[in-house]
């Protein structure tokens, strides 16, 4: 009997594929070939020679750059590419809050552009998901912003991916920090 690999979280997200995923379909070899996804196609984790389809090798993470200040007219903005990955934030405010809370609200646009995902879902689907991420994003970014600094305000993040190819969450997070540095915003 052979012994069964060990793979951590952190190892599943750099195969980009969850565990219980991999050792289904993984059937005893090293190595995940393929599987069939939810719509019937075939997905290519690895090929052959042991590359993902992006050309990336198991142990490789995606290549990062990041750009700040890529909207004008925000005060501050941010772009993050994550591999083929893309998303672009722009961070408005502080500015005074119509509601008339004693505390800084954050409030949180996040969208996919209609090219984006390398999925289709269905509509009313995505837009569950995107609200989900939205309100998710606010949660994290309200602990993480100093709010006590900005009584009677609000701070309107908006994120959008361009192009989806898997990791949009975090690329999310990153350029809503980039921007929200890049506005002068202390965390």
């Amino acid at each position: 009997v052979r012994p069964r690999p060990h793979f951590t979280v952190a190892d599943t997200a750099v195969l980009g594929v969850h565990l219980s995923e991999y050792l289904r379909y993984c059937q005893g070899r090293w190595s995940l070939f393929s599987t069939v996804d939810s719509m019937g196609s075939r997905v290519e984790f690895l090929d052959l020679t042991g590359l993902r389809v992006d050309g990336r090798r198991p142990d490789e993470i995606r290549p990062l750059t990041c750009e700040v200040g890529v909207v004008p007219s925000a005060d501050g903005s941010a772009r993050v590419d994550s591999g083929n990955t893309s998303v672009v934030c722009a961070v408005h405010g502080p500015q005074e809050s119509k509601r008339g809370s004693e505390n800084c609200e954050i409030v949180c646009h996040f969208g996919m552009a209609p090219f984006a995902p390398t999925e289709r879902r269905v509509r009313r689907r995505q837009e569950r998901r995107n609200q989900e991420t939205a309100q998710s994003l606010e949660e994290i970014f309200s602990f993480a912003v100093e709010t006590h600094l900005f009584s009677r305000s609000r701070i309107d993040v908006s994120v959008e991916v361009l192009q989806d190819d898997g990791c949009a969450d975090s690329c999310a997070v990153n350029a809503i920090t980039l921007a929200l540095v890049d506005a002068g915003i202390p965390m």
